[in-house]
């Protein structure tokens, strides 16, 4: 017979189930833009996008912008910045020092550029790439940290909507598509489906769990 606390248990599993799923389900069907940094060469990133959806060429970009953070050493810097079109990302404004890092902030002009060309679901596409000084002691990391986010700084990849439909009531209206940082200098590349398939395995590990205490 099952005790008062094994169907507690077994509701807060389903309810555990269900609620992993309905955000899986909202995280994988929402239109974003992921953002990434690798290394690319000797000394060398690039920052590279990642829609989940497909772009068409004549799509405007409302705005762009991603900070780097890297050690305040005057050894470690940004030699130069390469200015891919049609994104052309530069720089937005000098550096900050804050707490032993440097901050650097980047960004694209709002409303003056388009993709160009057609970007398919799933694709990686170089938007800006650089070369540093320091040598294998500096660290880039596409910032998300306190500072960052206290000082407005964090990723943002936003597009002006080319017709009214789905979330847009005007044309030219800003419609905020910023994504994940998938990857970075120090971390592993992550996408949706790996975080679904975490949520299954989790989801997986608790049902035999409790399976076993019901």
């Amino acid at each position: 017979m099952k005790t008062l606390k094994t169907k507690m248990l077994g509701k807060i599993l389903k309810l555990v189930i269900v609620v992993f799923m309905i955000l899986s389900f909202q995280q994988l069907r929402a239109d974003q833009i992921d953002i990434g940094i690798f290394v690319s060469g000797p000394s060398s990133m690039e920052i590279r996008m990642k829609p989940d959806f497909t772009i068409t060429p004549g799509q405007f970009i409302e705005e762009i912008r991603f900070t780097l953070r890297y050690q305040d050493d005057p050894a470690i810097d940004i030699t130069v910045l390469n200015l891919i079109p049609p994104f052309n990302v530069d720089y937005d404004g000098p550096a900050v020092v804050d707490a032993g890092f440097k901050y650097q902030t980047f960004s694209v002009q709002p409303f003056l550029v388009t993709f160009g060309s057609t970007i398919n679901a799933g694709e990686e596409v170089v938007i800006s790439s650089f070369l540093y000084s320091g040598g294998p002691s500096a660290l880039f990391v596409m910032s998300d940290d306190s500072f960052t986010l206290n000082n407005n700084l964090e990723y943002y990849f936003g597009i002006a909507c080319g017709e009214v439909n789905g979330p847009c009531t005007f044309v030219g209206e800003p419609l905020d598509l910023t994504g994940i940082i998938y990857a970075s200098y120090a971390t592993i590349p992550v996408s949706n489906w790996a975080v679904l398939s975490g949520l299954v395995l989790i989801m997986t590990f608790l049902a035999i769990r409790f399976r076993k205490l019901i």
